[in-house]
């Protein structure tokens, strides 16, 4: 760890835990509170934290090689499967029906 350290004020908040009489806490950059999450919003607070001795360029670069395989991966099946739906159109014989014109 750095001597380095961070200021924050997020948001506390609290939600009845699954055993009898637990409480979870929780905090996020903003208000949770009112909406479909279970947490209520028990206001600001300051928290203090070391920085860890990471370099946050390296760890971007890192998360958007992550994002580019998984939509690498993703591209290369819908394209796979856009493959099989080709060769399985060209399977099909087109046979126009005798016009019976006349």
């Amino acid at each position: 760890m750095s001597d380095k350290q961070i200021t924050l004020t997020p948001y506390l908040h609290a939600k009845p835990g699954a055993k009898a009489g637990e409480m979870i806490y929780a905090l996020f950059p903003f208000d949770m509170g009112g909406g479909s999450s279970g947490y209520a919003c028990l206001g600001q607070v300051e928290v203090t934290l070391p920085l860890p001795d990471v370099d946050p360029t390296a760890a971007m670069v890192e998360t958007l090689e992550r994002e580019i395989a998984a939509t690498r991966e993703a591209s290369e099946r819908k394209v796979g499967y856009l493959l099989e739906q080709i060769s399985k159109l060209q399977c099909l014989e087109y046979r126009p029906e005798p016009s019976h014109a006349g």
